[in-house]
């Protein structure tokens, strides 16, 4: 749970899945209208020498004041923005499924830390006996060799072998202070606590813990529901549509543009029916010498398609090896 809670990289990937959501949203803006509001006010002057046919009387500074709304809509004939939208929906996916594969993953890390470490405790106190025990052997040895009883060879002996048990010792705690490291980095600690870690050991391993029983016969397609197999195939799926995004390019794309508003010399006379002011247009827009970037882009598109296909057949490797 404390890991679930402040590990980085679940962090990490919550703020891709946030990420990834943004884009769906920003993709799904580009098949709506645009529409603004616009408002201008300004004060000009002309002058007399560069315009003399000017009749007499004119002045030679006015006033404009105008109030727009905009709007403007490119038709997605050829299918660009709705290819951009599922790409982006699959990336979405594909960020879901990256956080479940990363809470797998250190959930996985800090129990087979955790039980690593609690070997390593079992381990450290079964060495810590053998410590004693050859302790006394090398007095036992020390005793009898001042008595004459045994030779030099005999206590030497002992005496490596409680060398080689403390070197055990000091062996496992080193173990021991790399694992608690280890869970401190998982969970989230601070660089103080990963530097200084306090791991709790919890309950007796024997009393909580049991061998799960895995039934015979597991059926392959159990892989599918692997997040790591999903995630590849939305991303497999998503580099598809960028490939249809990109040749939409090669079309013309299609506009429509429209815009109301009034406009006035005087603020006082701006919302009068004289000031009232509207345009309607369409234009197209065909691309001619830019279509060896097309090209490129399409090509891109296609090469991580590939990548793509490659990194899901690596996926399904790796699953059913596990």
């Amino acid at each position: 749970e404390e890991a679930f809670a402040n590990n980085l990289d679940i962090r990490s990937a919550l703020a891709r899945v946030d990420a990834a959501r943004s884009q769906v949203t920003l993709a799904q803006s580009y098949l709506m209208p645009s529409v603004d509001l616009g408002a201008n006010a300004g004060r000009s002057r002309i002058s007399a020498n560069t315009s003399p046919a000017l009749p007499a009387g004119t002045p030679q500074t006015s006033n404009l004041y105008l109030l727009q709304l905009k709007a403007s809509y490119e038709l997605d004939i050829w299918g660009k923005y709705r290819s951009g939208l599922l790409a982006a929906t699959n990336d979405y996916v594909a960020s879901q499924y990256y956080r479940e594969s990363v809470r797998i993953t250190v959930a996985a890390e800090v129990a087979s830390d955790y039980f690593r470490l609690r070997a390593a405790d079992a381990e450290l106190k079964l060495l810590q006996d053998t410590l004693e025990l050859r302790s006394e052997t090398v007095r036992l040895q020390r005793d009898r060799f001042e008595g004459g009883i045994i030779g030099e060879y005999d206590l030497r002996s002992a005496q490596a072998e409680r060398s080689a048990v403390v070197a055990d010792v000091a062996r496992t705690q080193q173990a021991i202070s790399q694992l608690e490291a280890a869970i401190a980095t998982l969970t989230g600690r601070t660089p103080r606590a990963v530097f200084t870690p306090e791991v709790a050991r919890g309950a007796v391993i024997d009393d909580v813990t049991e061998v799960p029983a895995l039934p015979a016969g597991l059926p392959s397609g159990l892989v599918e529901r692997r997040p790591d197999v999903r995630r590849a195939e939305a991303l497999m799926a998503s580099s598809d549509l960028r490939i249809q995004q990109a040749k939409a390019n090669y079309f013309p794309s299609i506009s429509l543009t429209g815009a109301f508003g009034v406009e006035s010399a005087a603020m006082s006379s701006l919302f009068s029916g004289p000031a009232a002011i509207w345009s309607i247009g369409a234009g197209l827009l065909q691309p001619v010498f830019g279509l060896k970037a097309i090209e490129a882009q399409v090509e891109l598109a296609t090469a991580q398609h590939q990548d793509t296909l490659v990194q899901y057949q690596q996926t399904v490797q790796v699953a059913f090896k596990d």
